[in-house]
C-alpha cells in the first residue's frame, strides 16, 4: 500500500486538554512528516472524545472501498461542539455515514447512522472529483503567523483509499472554498438535529 502523505495524522487518546510532543506523535503519525503537522498533534483531545482510528494504516480499508472523514474541534460552531462525521464506501457498494456531536459540557449529546442514497454518494463523489483536494503535497492551509484568526477551530479532513492516504489542515479563516463545500456536504449528509441552531457561514 502507498501512502501519499499530504500532513497524514493518525491519533491516540489524550486527555482533555492534551496534546502529542514530538516524540509521542512519530508514533502515530508517518515518521517522516511528525515534524511538519501544524494542527494534528493538538487536535488529540478533540478526537479523543470520538475514539478516532487512524485511517492511514494498512487494516483500516479492510471491508472499505473509500473512506473519508471530516473532524471539526476547539468550539467549532456554537457551544463549543466538536463533530466528526465519517463517509465509508464499503466492499458491498453501499455507503454509510456516521455522525456525532460532542459537546464539551456534558459530551455526546447526538449520534448519526444512516446509509446514503446512491444518488446523495454520488453527488457527494463528483463534489470531492471537483474540489482538488489532496492533490499536492503536503496539503496545510496555515495562517501566516502576523495574521489573526480569533478562536482558534481548526480541521481535519481525510480521505482513504485503496491508492493513498490524504489529510488536509486549515483553521476556520485559512480553509479553501473547496475544502468549505467539502465539510458543508458532510455536514448537510449527517442531518444533525442539533445542528437546528447552526446558521450558515457559522464555519467561517
Amino acid at each position: 500500500m502507498r501512502v501519499k502523505v499530504l500532513l497524514a495524522a493518525t491519533f491516540i487518546v489524550a486527555a482533555p486538554g492534551q496534546s502529542l510532543a514530538l516524540d509521542e506523535a512519530v508514533r502515530v503519525l508517518p515518521e517522516a512528516i511528525a515534524s511538519q503537522t501544524e494542527y494534528a498533534r493538538h487536535m488529540t483531545s478533540g478526537l479523543a472524545h470520538f475514539g478516532s482510528e487512524p485511517l492511514w494504516t494498512e487494516g483500516a480499508l479492510e471491508g472499505f472501498a473509500r473512506r473519508y472523514r471530516v473532524t471539526l474541534t476547539a468550539t467549532s460552531f456554537i457551544r463549543g461542539d466538536d463533530v466528526q462525521i465519517r463517509i465509508d464506501e464499503q466492499s458491498d457498494g453501499s455507503t454509510l455515514l456516521v455522525g456525532k456531536v460532542y459537546r464539551n459540557t456534558v459530551g455526546i449529546v447526538e449520534e448519526v447512522e444512516r446509509r446514503l442514497t446512491p444518488e446523495e454518494y454520488a453527488d457527494f463523489s463528483a463534489l470531492i472529483d471537483r474540489s482538488g483536494l489532496w492533490s499536492r503535497l503536503p496539503e496545510s492551509w496555515v495562517r501566516p503567523h502576523d495574521v489573526y484568526c480569533a478562536h482558534g477551530r481548526e480541521v481535519l479532513l481525510e480521505r482513504r483509499d485503496a491508492s493513498d492516504y490524504g489529510l488536509s489542515e486549515a483553521e476556520h479563516c485559512t480553509t479553501p472554498a473547496a475544502m468549505d463545500a467539502v465539510i458543508f456536504k458532510m455536514l448537510d449528509l449527517a442531518q444533525f438535529t442539533s445542528r437546528s441552531g447552526w446558521m450558515p457561514g457559522m464555519w467561517q
